[in-house]
């Protein structure tokens, strides 16, 4: 969504699935899906995609696209939102074409691919369309306990013509800008590790950053919890990790929020947990361009 990191020319998709051909590929989600629980699925699929290396918005709306021709749905590169899109949509689907069917139910409102109607913003149109879908619930309040905050966002104040570009989606237009007030449950970045083992196993977790004036950014990252499975064993988030990585890692959970509270130019002020919700493929195609 803004300007790409570059990395050096040797990294390339390290994944278990970046070895696999199309066939293996739909083979493996015919097997996976016989697993009973969606958070199984999504265990097994995103443990397939570490080592997938990192690209800023290497999604689009496919060789047909009006602004952007990058692929529907494709298993690497990946950015911190696609990995975990990538993850939910593959979890959900027995073959590929079922899971580029999720992807486009993920990652766009309404019924037609274009770039016009993709859930830019986490806070005000991600989040909200997949509440609507059912696939996601939020557990923050019920993990967070007492310690639970609230963040606040109102679009309607936002003076966007100020909004650095950098901040913005390519090709944004006013039209596009998301409206209302949003408030958004959070579990306080110091209060994560007392509660870090009550965050179940394929939650998302949303890494919630401190407001400022000019930016429409409240989510800035997005990963999957992992609690261990072997006595001493530490929780981790599993992401698409630009910073020093740049691809699909482990990495200590609690460790790595409270370095971007207590380090970062942009604090962080806490997370958001999000549970993984079993559900059918909605009737209907939406319209768009094809791969």
């Amino acid at each position: 969504m803004t300007r790409r990191p570059v990395f050096p020319k040797k990294v390339r998709d390290r994944s278990r699935y970046g070895k696999l051909s199309k066939t293996q590929i739909n083979r493996r989600l015919r097997r996976v899906a016989r697993k009973h629980s969606l958070r199984e699925r999504m265990l097994s699929h995103s443990h397939g995609l570490l080592g997938a290396h990192y690209r800023d918005d290497p999604l689009g709306e496919g060789e047909g696209g009006l602004w952007d021709q990058d692929p529907r749905l494709q298993l690497a590169p990946v950015d911190c939102l696609t990995f975990v899109e990538t993850v939910m949509a593959l979890s959900l689907a027995p073959n590929l074409k079922e899971a580029s069917r999720w992807m486009d139910r993920i990652r766009y409102a309404g019924d037609r691919v274009a770039y016009e109607h993709r859930n830019h913003f986490m806070l005000s149109q991600w989040l909200p369309n997949q509440h609507r879908l059912g696939l996601l619930k939020d557990i923050t309040a019920a993990v967070a306990g007492a310690s639970l905050t609230t963040v606040v966002q109102d679009y309607d104040v936002l003076d966007w013509k100020s909004v650095p570009p950098s901040k913005l989606p390519l090709h944004f237009q006013l039209s596009m800008a998301p409206a209302g007030h949003h408030e958004l449950p959070t579990l306080p970045w110091y209060a994560l590790k007392a509660r870090a083992r009550s965050i179940p196993t394929g939650t998302l977790l949303l890494l919630v950053r401190a407001p400022r004036k000019y930016n429409p950014v409240r989510i800035s990252h997005v990963g999957i919890v992992i609690q261990p499975t072997q006595p001493g064993g530490v929780t981790v988030i599993r992401h698409a990790s630009r910073e020093g990585w740049g691809r699909v890692v482990d990495q200590k959970l609690t460790s790595y929020v409270e370095a971007l509270a207590t380090r970062s130019r942009w604090p962080a002020v806490g997370v958001n947990l999000q549970l993984p919700m079993q559900v059918k493929q909605p009737e209907g195609r939406l319209a768009g361009p094809l791969h």
